[in-house]
């Protein structure tokens, strides 16, 4: 059976056009009703007592602030621990609450103050006359993160279900796409073209390309079994599938290989670099008469493995770059498996360097190999 795929990360949480929009006009209807209790106080319990477009105004005004300082502890908490632990979030907010309290009856005072043109704020009246103001923002800090908290938790399960869906789609795919061999059908009818015209006197031509297709087909056919394989083997059956092309292309194909050791045991997706070699012969060298230079880079970066391939043909005078990836198959359903695996931002990239051809690159993460790779291709330059 094929190994379980990593889960690819969540996007980081966002604020919505929509959501604030919600958040408004709830903060609003809120302080409507809360100026309206006001404006009926007679000021014997203690409260003072106002007419209604100053209780109004005075409810927008606190409420506005509520709201300011909520976003950041939204940004503080919700966005900026997303991927820590919840004893790490209990402890923000432990500190947050009282903070966004104090912050909270401090600005008001501040605010109505300079509306009305008296000093209102008295730091030793805070936590005297103010406590009723503080534990009552405290309640209302706790409520509001409890509802952000959940919106995030319910947004963060839509997308792991939409995650699995994905995933346990592309599984299928990529089983049915293996037992179909995974290798377009006019390489394959190309190579053994190639195969037989060299059986007239090149035989052993005829017999590197034999066993060189036979090596691939036997990894493409293994591949269905295993979500990853050492950037080791996919470089083997890269060279493998380039060597092929070289026997049909003759003089008008030349490959550099360039794989950097430390990159060799990184694990990457089977069958991830082909279809970008065979963009690369199909679509950069093979419409030209002089031909050119196919190259394939590896390289850690960080924490990241770069891998690039491209040619210095004349593809891109004809073809836009971005379009490959609606008008190549290969390369659409290569994209589609690197985002989904990990994430938006390991798609493919495709541009035209300035001297021709195509150039096309992801980057995935590259955790640390345990040990040395035992299989280390030699860089080739043919």
């Amino acid at each position: 059976m094929p190994d379980v795929p990593p889960t690819p990360p969540l996007p980081p949480p966002r604020l919505s056009a929509r959501g604030l929009a919600i958040a408004a006009g709830l903060g609003v209807l809120y302080a409507v009703a809360s100026g309206l209790v006001v404006a009926q106080l007679d000021g014997s319990n203690g409260f003072y007592d106002a007419p209604y477009p100053v209780a109004i105004v005075g409810a927008l005004v606190e409420y506005a602030l509520v709201g300011v300082l909520m976003l950041g502890a939204w940004a503080l908490v919700i966005r900026g621990l997303d991927g820590a632990g919840w004893g790490w979030k209990l402890a923000a907010h432990l500190v947050l609450a009282p903070v966004f309290a104090v912050a909270w009856y401090a600005l008001y005072a501040l605010v109505v103050g300079a509306m009305t043109g008296e000093n209102l704020l008295d730091i030793a009246d805070i936590f005297v006359d103010g406590r009723w103001g503080l534990f009552s923002k405290l309640t209302e800090y706790v409520l509001i993160v409890a509802v952000l908290h959940t919106v995030r938790e319910v947004n963060r399960l839509r997308a792991r279900e939409a995650q699995a869906r994905d995933l346990a789609a592309l599984a299928q795919e990529r089983e049915l796409a293996a037992l179909k061999a995974q290798l377009n059908p006019h390489f394959l009818f190309n190579a053994l073209n190639s195969i037989n015209a060299a059986l007239a006197g090149r035989r052993e031509d005829a017999r590197s390309m034999v066993v060189g297709l036979g090596d691939l087909l036997r990894y493409a056919l293994a591949a269905s079994e295993r979500a990853e394989v050492p950037l080791a083997e996919e470089v083997a059956a890269a060279e493998a599938y380039l060597a092929i092309e070289q026997h049909r292309f003759a003089d008008r194909l030349r490959v550099e290989v360039a794989v950097a050791p430390d990159a060799l045991a990184v694990p990457v997706p089977p069958l991830v670099v082909q279809p970008l070699l065979e963009n690369a012969v199909r679509h950069g060298l093979a419409p030209t008469e002089r031909g050119g230079t196919v190259r394939l880079t590896a390289r850690r970066d960080g924490g990241h493995l770069r891998i690039t391939v491209e040619d210095n043909g004349t593809g891109a005078s004809d073809l836009d770059p971005a379009a490959l990836l609606d008008a190549g198959v290969g390369l659409r359903n290569t994209d589609r498996r690197l985002r989904t695996r990990y994430g938006e931002a390991a798609g493919l990239q495709i541009d035209a360097p300035s001297d021709g051809g195509f150039r096309v690159r992801f980057a995935i993460p590259a955790p640390v190999a345990e040990s040395p790779p035992i299989l280390e291709p030699a860089e080739a330059s043919v």
